[in-house]
Order: C-alpha cells, then sequence, then structure tokens
C-alpha cells in the first residue's frame, strides 16, 4: 500500500493524519516491505514552519544523550496523539542520515542531518521548541485532553479487542536502515497503525502500540469515549469482572449452617432495636484537675516571697545569669504587653531565644510580682510526649524547685501538676484537646493562658485543637464569659496565615489580624551556599577523575533536573503523559547520594573543625551514603577512626546513637548521617556544617482510594530554616544546600498539614463525640480545610462501620469506638473480638497498628531477623498471626523469666523482637481493657484465674482465642472488603480497587507469584488455587506501584461471611463486593448458596443485636443464644478453613519462565513478536 506525498497529506488541512514512516537511500534501493521513497521535493510543504536544516557531528550518543532521546521521541509521539495523529517520520541518507519530523495538523516540519540517533535527537528538540513557539505565539490555541499516550495504548488496545471480539494484538519487529529496530502493530496478521523505529525494541514497542491506538481511534470514536470513561481502579487498569472461584461445601458442615442459623434466626435474638445512647455511662473515669481552697492572697503573697529568695540566692546567680541573657527575657515587656493585651497572640522565637522555657516564667513571674500569682494557670502544650517532661524538669531545675510545685507535667498516663494555684502546666497537645472536649467550661474559667508551642509542626491534634480552641472561646465572648490568652509558638511559622486565621476585635469594632512579635534566636552566623556554588566548587577544585562518583545514573538525573529548575521560563505546554504525576514522584524520589558523600568529602577537604550533619530522607539512604565514604571519595579516608567517626540517626536504629553526643579525640570530626529527626528533636551542639539533601519522607493518605503512600518529596522553608539553624548553635557555621537557589523559590513555606494527608476517619469521629457541629462544617473551620470530598468519604465509612447512622449521629458502636485508642475499623475488630470469645489476640493486633513493627530488623542482620520473623508465622501465611504469635511467646517469656532475669533482654535480643515495641503494645492492650471494663463491656478479670497475666481479659473472653481461623475471619471484618485474589504465576494480585497490585515484601506472602524466591514452588504447593488473601492497607512506593501489607490466607467462607456487602447474582453464585464471586457447590444440595445466604444473615443480625446491646447496661457476652450461636459460626470457620487447606492445595507450582517480581522473565530470549492479551486476567 503506498503513502500519500508530503505535499499531498499537508494539503489536507484538518483530516485526520494517517502518517507512516519513510525510508529511502541514496542509491535508490529497494524499500523494505509498506516503507515508501520519498525525495526533497516532496518533503516540503507550503506554509508549514520550516527551520534551518540542523547538522550535527557524527559522535555516538552517550547513555545519557540516549534516554533524552528516548523522553523527547516519546513526547512528540504524545503530543500529536493528543490530536489523534502520528508525527510523520522522513528518514533519506545519502553521506548521512537526514531525520525530518512533519506535524500537518500544526504546519510543522523539522529536519536534522548526521549520525542518526544525534540528529533525531536534534530533530526532536526542534519539534518541541516549534510547538512551544506555536502555542506563546497563538494563545488561542488550547491544548486538547489528553487521550492516548505510550502509557495507555496498549491497555486500549486489549479494551478494543475484548470490545470488537478480535483477536489478539501483536508486534512484530526487524532490524530498521538506522541501525535500531522497527516495530508495527499487527491483528488478525494485518497491520494496524504506523511502524516505528527507535534504538531499542524498549523504546519502540510503546509508539507501535500508540500508532495502531490511534488509527483505531479514528476509526471509531465510540470505543475510544468508553475507554476514556471506564471504571478504573486505584492502580490505572481498567476493572474487568474477575471470573468467579469454584467454593465446594461438604455436606455436613452445610447441614451445620443452615441448622444454626434457622435456630437463630427463628429466635427473638435476633431480633433487634436501637437502643437510646444516653443507658450507659461512656465516660472512663478521669482526674479534674480543682484549684485550691486555699486563700489566694495567701499563695500570692508566699509565690512572691520565694520568687525574692531565688532572686537573692547568691547559688544561683549564674542561673540567673543565663536567664537574663536569652533574647526573649530581654524582650520581656514587650512580650508581656502583647500576651496580656489579646486573646490571641502569636510569638515566634527562632531557635536560641528561649520561647519554650521562658514565656510561661515571663507571665507567671510578671503575675507574682504584682501580687497576683495565685491568679495565673499556665498550659503549655508540646507535640510529644518526651518534650512536654524533658522541658518541665529544665524548667523547674532553673527556678531551684522541686517538680510539682509551680512547674509540672501531664502525658498519657503521667500526670504531675501543681495542686497549687500559680502555676505552669507542660502537657502533651492530646492531653488538652480530651479535655477540651470533655470539660471545656472548666479549663476556660480555671486557666488563665493556653501557649500551643512548636504549632508549626500542624499534625493534626494540632489543628483540632486550634478549631476547638477558637470555636469555644468565639461561643464563650459571644456569651461574656471569661476566656483565656492564647499564644501560638514556633521558631519558624507562616505568620500571616495564622493571624488571619486568628482574627479579633479591634478597638472600632471591626475583625483585624492578631498581632505577633518576632525574638531572634542566640545562634552564630550561618553561611548558605546552594548547587550551583557547591558545584562551581567541585569543579574548580578536583578532578574528572576524582568526580567519577558524580557519574550515577541518579545523581546526574538529579543535576539534570536542578538545571531544568534553574532555567528562567516554563514550557507552555504539559509533556508529560497521563504519567506525568507519576514521573514526578519519581524525580522528587530521586536522591543523590553521590553528591552527599562528594559534599562531605569536600567539606573536610576545606575545613578542619565542626561536625557534619548531613540530612537524608530515609535509613536506605543513610546506608548508602555511609557505603559511599567507606570508599575514599575525592581521596577522604573515613575508614580512619582517629580522624572521622560516622554515625548514622534513624528512629529505628539504636547502636551508637547515644554515643553522638560524646566529645571526640582532638583531631576527629564526627560526621553524623541523619533523617529530619535531628531538625528539632535531637540537638548535637559541635555541629558546624549541615550538607541538606532537600528531602523528607512523609505519609501521605489518599482518602478516596483508601491508599497510603510513603512518599519522598521536598522540604518546605520551614524545614531548610530548622536544618541550617542546627550549623550555628554554638559557632559560626556553613549550610550546604544541594538544590539549586531557583528550587528554594519554589519550596512551600511551611509543609503540607498533617490533616491533609491523613486518613480523617478518626477525626470525623472525635468532632462527632465531642461537639454539636455537622462534622464537615467543624473541619471546614480549620486553619487549612481538608477537602470536602474526603471528608464525606471519611463519614460514609463511618456509616459502613456503623458508627454513624444514615442522618450523620452517632451510635453506640461510634461512642464507644471514640473512646478506643486506636482507628475506628480496628476497634470495632476488637468488639467482635469480645463477641466471639477471641478478645486477647485481636487486642494484641488492635494495639499493635500504631506501634513501631514488633520485629526488629538490625542493619546487617536482615536475613536472619526475616527468618526468626518467619519462624513465629511459620504455616500460617498470616502476618496478624505471625504478630500474635510473636507477642504471646514474648509475653509468656517475660512473665515465666520475671521481668528482671537476665533471660528477657537475651530472648528479645535473640529472637529479634523490638521491647520498646512491645511495652507499648502491652500498654494499650491494659489501656483498652480497662477502659471496656469501666464502661461494663468485659467483665473484670478475675485475680484467680491463672491464666490472667498472661492474657488480656476474662478467660471466659479468651474460650476461642488460639482459634487461628477463627481470627483470620475477625481480622477481615476488621478490614471490610480488604480482600485480594491470585490466580496466574505472576505475583499480580486483583482487588476490589484494584487489578494489578503486589504483596509488600515485609509480608510472609511475599513470595506468591516470585519466582526468585528459591522456596516459593515448595510454599506455593501448600496454597489452594486461586489464593485468597485478606489485607490490613494498600500502599503505594516510589514507583506508584500498590503494594499490600499485613497480609493473611483466608478461605471462600470466611470472605463470603466477613468480606463486605454479599448479594446472589444467580442460583450458584454470590458476590462479596463490586467484583469478588463464588460458585458454591455440594454434593447433595442444590440450596449451597441459599444456605450461605442464610448463614451470613443470621451473622449479620447477630452482630446487629450484640451492637444494640452497647448501649445497655449488660456485658456484651451475657447473652446466651447468641453466644451459642457465635460458637458455632467459630467452629464451622475452623473446620472449613482445614478442609480448604487439606483439599484445596494446588498442584506443584510450575511456571512458564523464571519470572521475577514485575512478572518478567529473566534470561528470556528476545521474540520478534509480542502478544497483547484481549483478557484482563
Amino acid at each position: 500500500m503506498k503513502s500519500k506525498s508530503r505535499s499531498e497529506t499537508a494539503s489536507t488541512k484538518g483530516a485526520k493524519s494517517k502518517s507512516r514512516l519513510e525510508i529511502s537511500s541514496a542509491k535508490g534501493a529497494k524499500s523494505k516491505p509498506r516503507l515508501g521513497k520519498s525525495s526533497e521535493k516532496g518533503a516540503k510543504s507550503k506554509g508549514s514552519t520550516r527551520r534551518p536544516t540542523a547538522k550535527v557531528n557524527q559522535r555516538a550518543l552517550t547513555a545519557e544523550e540516549f534516554r533524552k532521546l528516548s523522553e523527547s521521541r516519546r513526547d512528540v509521539y504524545n503530543f500529536c496523539a493528543r490530536s489523534l495523529a502520528v508525527p510523520k517520520y522522513l528518514i533519506s541518507k545519502k553521506r548521512m542520515f537526514t531525520i525530518q519530523i512533519n506535524y500537518p495538523a500544526q504546519d510543522i516540519s523539522v529536519e536534522s542531518t548526521g549520525n542518526p540517533w544525534r540528529a533525531e535527537l536534534q530533530a526532536c528538540l526542534m519539534f518541541k521548541e516549534a510547538i512551544e513557539d506555536k502555542l506563546r505565539n497563538i494563545p488561542t490555541l488550547s491544548e486538547e485532553p489528553l487521550l492516548l499516550n505510550t502509557s495507555n495504548a496498549d491497555q486500549f488496545l486489549r479494551y478494543y479487542a475484548k470490545r470488537q471480539r478480535c483477536e489478539k494484538f501483536e508486534e512484530r519487529t526487524e532490524p530498521s536502515l538506522t541501525g535500531g529496530v522497527t516495530s508495527q502493530a499487527y491483528c488478525a496478521g494485518e497491520p494496524v497503525g504506523e511502524p516505528a523505529t527507535a534504538p531499542t525494541k524498549k523504546d519502540v514497542v510503546p509508539l507501535a502500540w500508540l500508532t495502531a491506538a490511534v488509527h483505531l481511534a479514528q476509526q471509531n470514536s465510540s470505543i475510544l469515549h468508553d475507554f476514556q470513561h471506564a471504571e478504573r481502579g486505584n492502580d490505572g487498569e481498567i476493572l474487568e469482572p474477575i471470573r468467579p472461584i469454584d467454593f465446594n461445601i461438604v455436606p455436613d458442615m452445610l447441614n451445620d449452617m443452615d441448622r444454626s442459623s434457622r435456630s437463630f434466626l427463628a429466635s427473638a435474638s435476633a431480633k433487634t432495636t436501637r437502643s437510646s445512647l444516653s443507658e450507659r455511662s461512656w465516660s472512663n473515669p478521669s482526674h479534674t484537675r480543682r484549684r485550691s481552697v486555699e486563700n489566694t492572697d495567701l499563695r500570692s503573697s508566699d509565690l512572691l516571697q520565694r520568687y525574692e529568695a531565688f532572686m537573692a540566692d547568691p547559688r544561683l546567680e549564674t542561673v540567673r545569669i543565663l536567664k537574663d541573657g536569652l533574647p526573649m527575657n530581654q524582650r520581656r515587656n514587650e512580650v508581656l504587653q502583647l500576651v496580656n493585651s489579646n486573646t490571641f497572640s502569636i510569638v515566634v522565637g527562632a531557635t536560641g531565644s528561649g520561647k519554650t522555657t521562658q514565656v510561661p516564667q515571663i507571665i507567671l513571674e510578671d503575675a507574682i510580682l504584682g501580687k497576683r500569682g495565685a491568679d495565673v494557670d499556665i498550659i503549655c502544650t508540646q507535640p510529644r510526649r518526651i518534650a512536654a517532661k524533658s522541658v518541665a524538669v529544665r524548667v523547674a531545675s532553673e527556678r531551684d524547685e522541686k517538680l510539682g510545685d509551680t512547674v509540672g507535667y501531664h502525658v498519657k498516663g503521667d500526670n504531675k501538676t501543681s495542686r497549687e494555684p500559680g502555676r505552669m502546666t507542660y502537657c502533651t497537645t492530646g492531653i488538652l484537646l480530651k479535655q477540651l472536649q470533655t470539660d471545656p467550661d472548666h479549663i476556660m474559667d480555671s486557666a488563665s493562658h493556653i501557649i500551643i508551642d512548636e504549632v508549626h509542626e500542624r499534625d493534626i491534634l494540632i489543628d483540632f485543637l486550634m478549631i476547638t480552641l477558637k470555636k469555644i472561646i468565639e461561643q464563650r465572648q459571644r456569651s461574656n464569659q471569661r476566656v483565656p490568652n492564647v499564644v501560638l509558638m514556633s521558631a519558624t511559622m507562616d505568620t500571616e496565615l495564622f493571624s488571619k486565621y486568628f482574627q479579633q476585635k479591634g478597638s472600632d469594632g471591626l475583625l483585624e489580624p492578631c498581632p505577633s512579635i518576632s525574638v531572634p534566636g542566640r545562634t552564630f552566623p550561618v553561611k548558605e551556599k546552594y548547587l550551583e556554588t557547591i558545584m562551581a566548587e567541585l569543579k574548580h577544585d578536583y578532578s574528572q577523575r576524582d568526580l567519577r562518583l558524580l557519574e550515577d545514573r541518579d545523581t546526574k538525573d538529579y543535576l539534570h533536573d536542578e538545571a531544568r529548575a534553574r532555567s528562567s521560563g516554563s514550557p507552555v505546554t504539559n509533556w508529560q503523559d497521563a504519567s506525568g504525576n507519576i514521573a514526578t514522584d519519581m524525580k522528587d524520589a530521586i536522591v543523590p547520594v553521590s553528591l552527599v558523600a562528594a559534599t562531605v568529602a569536600h567539606i573536610t577537604r576545606t575545613t578542619t573543625e565542626g561536625a557534619i550533619l548531613a540530612f537524608l530522607p530515609g535509613l536506605q539512604e543513610i546506608v548508602s551514603t555511609e557505603k559511599l565514604l567507606l570508599q575514599n571519595p575525592l581521596g577522604v579516608d573515613f575508614s580512619d577512626t582517629s580522624k572521622f567517626r560516622i554515625f548514622k540517626l534513624h528512629s529505628n536504629l539504636k547502636d551508637n546513637q547515644d554515643e553522638i553526643f560524646d566529645p571526640v579525640p582532638d583531631g576527629c570530626r564526627k560526621i553524623i548521617i541523619s533523617t529530619n529527626i535531628a531538625e528539632t528533636s535531637v540537638t548535637i551542639p559541635d555541629v558546624q556544617h549541615v550538607v541538606d539533601s532537600g528531602k523528607l519522607r512523609e505519609k501521605r493518605y489518599n482518602q478516596l482510594v483508601q491508599i497510603t503512600k510513603l512518599q519522598c518529596v521536598w522540604v518546605s522553608k520551614s524545614n531548610m530554616r530548622q536544618r541550617a539553624g542546627r550549623a550555628g548553635r554554638v559557632q559560626n557555621g556553613n549550610y550546604y544546600a544541594l538544590y539549586s537557589s531557583s528550587r528554594y523559590d519554589s519550596l512551600e513555606t511551611i509543609g503540607l498539614p498533617e490533616m491533609l494527608r491523613s486518613d480523617l476517619m478518626e477525626v470525623c469521629l472525635e468532632v462527632k463525640a465531642h461537639s454539636q457541629y455537622h462534622i464537615g462544617e467543624f473541619l471546614a473551620g480549620s486553619i487549612q480545610p481538608p477537602n470536602p470530598v474526603a471528608v464525606d468519604a471519611s463519614v460514609q465509612d463511618l456509616k459502613d462501620l456503623e458508627a454513624l447512622t444514615e442522618t450523620e449521629d452517632l451510635t453506640p458502636l461510634g461512642r464507644l469506638l471514640a473512646s478506643l485508642p486506636v482507628h475506628p475499623s480496628l476497634g470495632k475488630m476488637i468488639i467482635l473480638g469480645v463477641i466471639f470469645r477471641c478478645l486477647d489476640p485481636l487486642l494484641i493486633l488492635g494495639a499493635s497498628a500504631n506501634e513501631r513493627s514488633l520485629f526488629a530488623r538490625p542493619l546487617g542482620q536482615e536475613r536472619i531477623a526475616d527468618k526468626e520473623k518467619e519462624a513465629f508465622g511459620h504455616g500460617t501465611f498470616s502476618d496478624p498471626l505471625t504478630t500474635i504469635n510473636a507477642f504471646r511467646k514474648a509475653r509468656h517469656n517475660l512473665l515465666s523469666s520475671g521481668r528482671t532475669s537476665y533471660r528477657v533482654p537475651q530472648f528479645f535480643s535473640e529472637r529479634y523482637i523490638h521491647s520498646g515495641a512491645f511495652n507499648g503494645i502491652d500498654r494499650t492492650m491494659r489501656e483498652i481493657e480497662s477502659l471496656l471494663e469501666n464502661v461494663g463491656i468485659i467483665p473484670k478479670s478475675s485475680a484467680a484465674d491463672e491464666q490472667t497475666p498472661y492474657q488480656c481479659g476474662h478467660a471466659s473472653l479468651n474460650r476461642n482465642s488460639n482459634n487461628a481461623s477463627l481470627i483470620r475471619a475477625l481480622v477481615l471484618a476488621g478490614h471490610r472488603g480488604n480482600l485480594a485474589i491470585h490466580s496466574g504465576y505472576n505475583p499480580l494480585f486483583s482487588t476490589q480497587k484494584e487489578s494489578r497490585a503486589l504483596i509488600h515484601r515485609s509480608s510472609l506472602n511475599s513470595f506468591i507469584g516470585d519466582r526468585r524466591d528459591r522456596n516459593a514452588a515448595e510454599k506455593m504447593s501448600m496454597l489452594p488455587s486461586p489464593t485468597l488473601l485478606s489485607f490490613g492497607s494498600r500502599n503505594m512506593n516510589d514507583q506508584n506501584d500498590i503494594t499490600l501489607r499485613d497480609t493473611s490466607l483466608v478461605s471462600p467462607l470466611i470472605a463470603t461471611l466477613f468480606g463486605g456487602e454479599l448479594k446472589r447474582t444467580g442460583s450458584q453464585v454470590v458476590k462479596v463486593g463490586d467484583r469478588l464471586q463464588f460458585f458454591i457447590k455440594s454434593d447433595r444440595s442444590y440450596r449451597a448458596a441459599g444456605i450461605v445466604q442464610q448463614f451470613r444473615n443470621g451473622l449479620d443480625a447477630m452482630l446487629s443485636n450484640a451492637l444494640d446491646d452497647l448501649a445497655e447496661e449488660k456485658t456484651l457476652a451475657d447473652h446466651p443464644m447468641r453466644d451459642q450461636f457465635a460458637s458455632a459460626v467459630a467452629h464451622i470457620i475452623d473446620q472449613d478453613f482445614k478442609l480448604y487447606m487439606a483439599t484445596g492445595a494446588r498442584q506443584e507450582f510450575q511456571g512458564r519462565g523464571d519470572r521475577g517480581r514485575d512478572g518478567r522473565g529473566r534470561g528470556e530470549r528476545s521474540t520478534t513478536s509480542r502478544k497483547v492479551n484481549s483478557e484482563q486476567n
């Protein structure tokens, strides 16, 4: 089939272009099949945008240039695809290759001559520049929405094949004239679309798919429309129906299900009536601070005498001098005027100013001198427990007092506050928030000042506290009731944002921003150097050979991107395809550890003293940087411990971290490689040089798709200031920013608040439990409100959990869940543990969710630690059961050996159990148990029970605590709908919301489909096929792969009973949720599906009945008929799972090739044909 000439094509202006790759030789040799000839004359187009032919050198492309060519070629194809066209390539050869790219739709033609790939690179860059000029000069031209691109073209072809019921698409490749590969898409032996050429098959195949997709979309626009609007999962793939899974039930078990469910449904216990919330007392006993009845004048006089004695004591002369020398005390009168004259005020105190320790003392001492000391009650919040306690101890020491006199602290489980008036209390944000929620009038009447410190951190509790305070104070002011003075403090904050939020009435009665004061810190000057300066110094001082460590791919990509960031203009058009956000995330995830190592080495060669602190986003980068340092970068021998000591600072590392604060011998320098923990939480006084990668990792939760991503992101300007300030604590310092000054200008002033990147279910439940506001209305009043769509999604999740009614009222279950210190879904799981008499294991899981991992994984010992962890879960195929087993073993060892026994730490270290995590889980379990006992949900444990020390809850509540199958079921109930199915030989799973999900590598089940695991075949042979897993959470990595954590093998029966909404879709088919279907069979009954549905109805009725009892003064276990049915459910689930494992194991695992985690074969030969399956799974 002959191609049209270029002039003929150009004359058909506005028509859909059907482009073709044309190749001709100088000698007039015959072209390859389907490739026509072209002439220079035929290549000219009237009125087209022509540029002079670019001649380029013949030098071969470097790896970096090949990467740039691949990106640019993809950009050209994707841009043309926006208007359902493909670029027209004309390639000719005389002495050199001439590459011409034409885009008739915009009358653009560019041409370049030279080495084929270098000429194409130049032509692609010229094409992009021409498009930029065209769109810049014709602003009326608007960009078409992105329809097809190299990222989704193959998906469109699969969709097309399925809709049109045509054969599979394939691509065929052959060598090209330019020395690369030419690829063409085919269907039923016929070519589709246009051929494409690139250096490698990896580069060319997506282009061939795209030209085929564009060709088909031109012919059938309705399919493209349907493709665009098809339901997609979180992974971007179209959600196709999953083939029903066979579900066999033995007759005896079916009879048990029928009999037990009929009996329960016929009883009165199955009838549910909603009770009033007021019938049960929900408050957990707490001790509210009360004022002393002592005469306030006597107390004020006593405080004055003690203050005068303090000022006259010669022993305390040094302390007084140090206090007076702090910048905050030098601005004492201004601070007092600001704080006492305004309801809301802002104090910005730079590092070293003394804001945290001095501002409360300034307020109290001023009142003491005015003989009003007893009238002052100052509450100062801190984001962390350790800060509240340590600051209180330090202030008490400064005042030469015992803790609990005028200075105290209050943190969870530890209250050391003064009982006398005239006091300062340092407490965690959560403590004050809880007091305001339970008894706001008491706080408003008793507190004279409320100080919110470190307000820039903007965690959920701080934002929640600010909303609560603002609303309470506004309400009391309208009623002419007294309110305390509120002070917002931070070292770095967006003053304008906060002052506008906390507006107050001025003298003219109009609202105006609250006032602020800024106090400089007592620090030394810090010289800042940005990437431009650092690179110039490195290139000037060192040879190219010395700087070879900067030639790794990540560093080169990073430097390239930063060079772009420095360029003045930004593109008129967005060259990214649908994967643009993914590409941006991946670029943000690049951390140039080689540049970090080179900069640290450069500092040691150009300076002679001072510790060096390098900030990196995570443990992986810390370890990589240490390895590079030990490879003698720039000729510096960092392994010489007489000259250098390298310390790694990370929350998961404990080895030698205390030594960071110890002095080193003369001539030796500290090198500290740290995460952002060293920004504020840890201060190392002798740091003089800070090297900043400009990155940090933080969790970001998408409420709509319920995915958590531990994302590597750029720091904010606030983070940068904190980091730079570390270098000037005791002497002049240097700050090395490994990012450009242009990048700094683009940084956000403050980081993304936690409320905008976290799961809002707990927040929404707290709002409803402690206020009369509508949830959306309350959160809309925050300083930076969360997305209303995310709020609505959270409210709907709470309704699905039965914590809220359809009218957004709190249910008895919701009231209880709001009082538990765990996520609402886990709280409900614990309540199910009470109902099914399986309390202890579910308390372990609920309490462990907010703790660090119970399993330690020290650097260099990962494999041994993983083996120990696997030993705890051997044969369970369940992460939750592994955690339960490990915790129980540790607890038994601890209690049987005695807490002081030398064997206890030995057991924890030998089995790689994290003692801190264990203690945290144990403490939270006891707290939840106590709360459930206090509100009457469960009976109190008996001291005579021999098992009491070894488990939480009365023995009667743990009758089924060793029923592993039941635990699997209740874990799924706690993560409703979180089911995944695997039926192939690759590692991909389908879920209700994704077609392509991976098991996270931390899971015991990550071996599924992983042929790199030598033991995978043996393990896979033990699993039923297809394999069903429950999972705790979805996560997304830097490559935007969706991974499933905390997985557990479950049976079809467990899935149908606890996996979500159940619907009959056929005589023998039931559907769980939106996608998962089961074909139910039994040897002796055609009613199998109906009996399963009936059994599920009985289970739902039983649970609904039990939740109704939450509003009444009775324990959940006090119900014989319900208990009998729950026992039947537990027994049937246990028997079913054992049969499922015994009869459902798959045949010996056999694959079609040695496939890795990405599903691609290793060592497979290159073929000339690649299939695009018409089926999704």
